[in-house]
Formats: C-alpha cells, sequence, structure tokens
C-alpha cells in the first residue's frame, strides 16, 4: 500500500510502502500502479541505484537527496565519483496519458529485467527490482531468525527503533 500522510503534521508528508508486480511492454515501457501515481505524481526522478535497483523519487525527494550529497566535502574524490554516478545515472521522467512511463534500456540490463518489475515502497523512494533478483533478495527471511538477526546487528550501529 501506497500512503500520502498529507498535511498530517508527520515528518514525511509521502510514505511508500508494499509491493507491486508489473511487466514491461516491448518498448521499455511500464504502467505506474494508480495508488503510486497519485502519491507521486506526473514528473519524478528515476536513478540507477547501486545493488541492482533503480529508485524513483519525488522532484522535492531528488533535490534534497542532492543537497545532502552536497553538503559533503566536494573536493573529496569519492564524493565526487558518487555524485557523478548518481547525477549521471539520473533522469527526470514523465508519465504518459496511460500511466505509463519508459525505462531507458541501460537501466534494465543494469538490473538484470527479463519481463517484470516489482515497485517496493521503502518510506520516501520506491525501489524498482527486477522481480526475480526481489524474490532472491528476499529469501533470506525464510529463516525466522533472520530478522532477529539482523534487528541486532542494526542495534548495535546504534540505530534507533
Amino acid at each position: 500500500m501506497f500512503y500520502n500522510l498529507g498535511d498530517s503534521g508527520r515528518k514525511w508528508e509521502k510514505m511508500f510502502t508494499g509491493q507491486f508486480e508489473r511487466n514491461i511492454d516491448s518498448k521499455n515501457r511500464i504502467v505506474l500502479p494508480s495508488n503510486i501515481k497519485n502519491s507521486l505524481g506526473n514528473v519524478f526522478y528515476l536513478t540507477l541505484s547501486v545493488g541492482k535497483k533503480l529508485e524513483i523519487r519525488t522532484i522535492d525527494e531528488f533535490e534534497n537527496f542532492v543537497d545532502r550529497i552536497d553538503q559533503n566535502n566536494q573536493l573529496d574524490p569519492i564524493v565526487q565519483k558518487y555524485k557523478r554516478f548518481i547525477m549521471s545515472q539520473s533522469i527526470k521522467v514523465e508519465i504518459d496519458k496511460v500511466g505509463r512511463f519508459l525505462i531507458p534500456e541501460n537501466f534494465l540490463k543494469a538490473i538484470a529485467v527479463k519481463t517484470t518489475v516489482t515497485f517496493v515502497g521503502m518510506g520516501r523512494i520506491i525501489e524498482i527490482w527486477a522481480s526475480e533478483n526481489l524474490e532472491n533478495e528476499l529469501k533470506i527471511f525464510e529463516d525466522e531468525t533472520t530478522i532477529d538477526t539482523l534487528t541486532e546487528q542494526m542495534l548495535k550501529k546504534g540505530f534507533k527503533l
């Protein structure tokens, strides 16, 4: 489910959660699930990210993301490389009248899409995975102790729940 929290006084105006699977057509277009479109709008940013996935950000969230990158030392070669990667692998996308958008061929190849993708809500952003890759990624949770171990690791790193 994708939630639009509106003017609730919360920190996030939009929160994306849940999963939706969609097929890619022969022209590399995909129909954006309507409940995502309602919260996302007709124009957004699509970024090829690390970990064989794409990320969708609203225009505001993308600008905030770039601002956070820019808060780092711009003379640091690592920061330069990361920013160069993000900026060169991000495109502004507009949805057509039917609710579709085009995913560039190089993005599809990079995340190894065969025929279907899965949209995954991640709070402020939406990930797009090749469905087969997401299934493999989520297999670790078949073991009941995985989430306990993950929670313990996160708490050791100072993560607050």
